[in-house]
């Protein structure tokens, strides 16, 4: 019966093969004496990309084991008491949880019982490209784009009423936060030039973190050098 159950598991997630370029084969999942397993085919450069964490029901299932072998990132979850408890599989580029794949586990009588599939995240959920605009005045303007080989270049402009700065990053959404993160947000001087694209210059604050959170179809803004701020934006239809 076990085998069976590991065999529909496996088969329940063949659409999961999924193209991304870290994630090269088919998930495998597998019930084995009580604990849950799952197995990613991942590209080599990831060995230390992965980690496996339970984001609900720590008083249901603990991680025994994780680690990558043979070009696959394994992790097995022992049960502890009877109920539910959601698992994920998450890579990680530099501080952001870029892809998130997550699981609900049942127990039930001391053994994971059932398995579900809930999500397979690598993007907002939105199309985030574009304009933005300050909520409440319209002054402030931001602009989005995806970076052509990871992350989304963003831009703020905020005019003299606001304190008129120039703030540039590329940043990377987080999965697991469902916010654009950075830790190397540079803010600029409003140049004063009758150039239509002047030259910045030499940013007079760099390194800064913080994020850019969704909250329904809006976006709020926080950066660690401007604290007592939040920016709340919306898109430009």
């Amino acid at each position: 019966m076990k085998k069976f159950a590991a065999i529909l598991l496996i088969l329940a997630v063949l659409a999961l093969c999924v193209s991304n370029s870290e994630v090269t084969g088919i998930i495998g999942n597998e019930l084995r004496d009580g604990s849950y397993s799952f197995n990613i085919p991942i590209a080599e450069a990831d060995d230390d990309s992965w980690r496996a964490a339970i984001l609900s029901g720590e008083n249901v299932v603990k991680l025994a084991s994780e680690a990558v072998q043979n070009g696959t990132f394994q992790a097995r979850f022992d049960p502890i008491a009877d109920g539910e408890a959601t698992i994920a599989a998450q890579h990680f580029t530099g501080i952001a949880c870029d892809h998130a794949i997550t699981w609900e586990l049942t127990v039930t009588d001391g053994a994971v019982k059932d398995i579900r599939f809930i999500s397979d995240v690598e993007a907002p959920s939105m199309d985030v490209a574009g304009e933005w605009r300050e909520a409440e005045s319209q002054f402030t303007v931001m602009s989005i784009a995806q970076n052509s080989e990871k992350g989304w270049d963003i831009e703020i402009i905020s005019p003299l009423t606001h304190g008129a700065y120039i703030f540039k990053v590329t940043a990377y959404y987080d999965c697991a936060l469902n916010a654009f993160v950075y830790d190397d947000g540079a803010f600029y001087d409003v140049p004063i030039s009758d150039e239509e694209n002047p030259e910045l210059g030499t940013p007079v604050n760099v390194g800064t973190a913080g994020n850019l959170r969704f909250d329904g179809n809006r976006l709020i803004w926080q950066d660690s050098s401007r604290s007592d701020d939040r920016v709340i934006f919306e898109t430009i239809l």
